[in-house]
């Protein structure tokens, strides 16, 4: 546990106390996947690691809230996006096993509002 409290200490100290909720709530659920709180689908399925921050609500639900990344198996980043309260929000970018941008799409409280596609950087 002093491990753990030191651990928050840092972050605190590092971030001006803006990201510990965060950190904190997801600790206390560190292996629930995060497709438990919120949808992380997309078409076509991504196969790799993902990672976010999920926090618990007063009636002790999950949702995830934050920054969602995913890689691919070979670890280059393969989708990523923000979640608002369990619901994709804002813009979400897929990327290739290479690297390459290959489909952006914007989300309005979890509902698809664009479909752009990709930019050429």
């Amino acid at each position: 546990m002093l491990k753990r409290n030191l651990i928050h200490f840092v972050v605190l100290a590092f971030t001006g106390g803006a990201v510990p909720f965060m950190l904190t709530a997801c600790a206390t659920h560190p292996t629930r996947p995060c497709s438990d709180g919120g949808d992380t689908s997309w078409t076509p399925p991504i196969k790799g690691n993902r990672q976010c921050y999920q926090v618990e609500r007063p009636d002790g639900s999950v949702v995830n809230q934050g920054k969602y990344v995913e890689w691919h198996k070979n670890g280059n980043l393969a989708l990523e996006g923000l979640f608002k309260e369990g619901k994709k929000d804002g813009l979400w970018i897929q990327y290739d096993d290479k690297g390459n941008r290959v489909a952006e799409k914007m989300f309005n409280n979890g509902v698809e509002v664009s479909h752009p596609g990709p930019k050429n950087d």
